[in-house]
């Protein structure tokens, strides 16, 4: 069984952030998507 719960929430995230005043593009949406899953699949560290 796989725990989808995470993934569920990012989404939840990334729409209510598309939603709201401070939009956020479709491009954008597409580059935070891909690098959360990047750090996800891969144990890649962000360091900011």
């Amino acid at each position: 069984m796989v725990a989808t719960g995470a993934v569920e929430r990012e989404f939840r995230v990334i729409n209510r952030r598309t939603q709201v005043g401070a939009r956020w593009s479709d491009e954008g949406v597409e580059r935070v998507a891909r690098l959360l899953e990047e750090v996800r699949l891969n144990g890649t560290k962000l360091e900011f």
